[in-house]
């Protein structure tokens, strides 16, 4: 839910934000809400790129890390949602030293994350991931494609090579 406020509804976002504790109880009105507004983001992305040849892929926001991570892991102790969580963590990171994230913003979503318990270090390290990377679906002959929040409703495909995946990866604030 909150990767989908982020890729595109800001309304979402700031229910996610005002309305934890009531998210975390399964309110049942809050949390239709929530999926109402998620499943129409999704919607509206897939309509407009039903064969994800352009804009669909901003859906994959965190799933590059996150891949990365799961697989190297051998997919034991992250959930797929706390590996995409992380992900966008580092997916900020990226996106700050592309000059292309609002620190700000940033941190809005890091401290969103963290409030609902996701986990944002891991011991990654760049070589332990590098093959995940080369195995990622958005990847381009010129290396990994990441999808980057530069601000809600404005997420960007950005081509990163290996020593801005290896930053991302290093970076301890997110």
């Amino acid at each position: 839910v909150s990767k989908t406020a982020l890729i595109g509804d800001a309304d979402l976002l700031r229910l996610v934000e005002r309305e934890r504790d009531r998210i975390l109880a399964r309110d049942a009105p809050v949390v239709e809400e929530m999926i109402r507004r998620s499943l129409a983001v999704k919607g509206r992305i897939v309509q407009e790129d039903p064969r994800e040849k352009g804009i669909r892929a901003v859906l994959n926001l965190g799933h590059t890390f996150g891949h990365a991570l799961e697989s190297a892991s051998g997919f034991t102790g992250w959930t797929h949602g706390e590996a995409v969580a992380w992900g966008i963590g580092r997916a900020l990171s990226a996106g700050l030293r592309f000059g292309m994230t609002d620190p700000a913003f940033a941190r809005r979503v890091r401290g969103l994350l963290r409030q609902y318990g996701y986990r944002l270090h891991a011991e990654a390290e760049f070589d332990a991931l590098a093959p995940a990377f080369g195995l990622d679906k958005k990847r381009t002959s010129g290396g990994a494609r990441l999808v980057i929040p530069c601000d809600v409703g404005d997420v960007r495909l950005r081509d990163a090579a290996p020593e801005d995946l290896a930053a991302a990866l290093a970076d301890r604030e997110g």
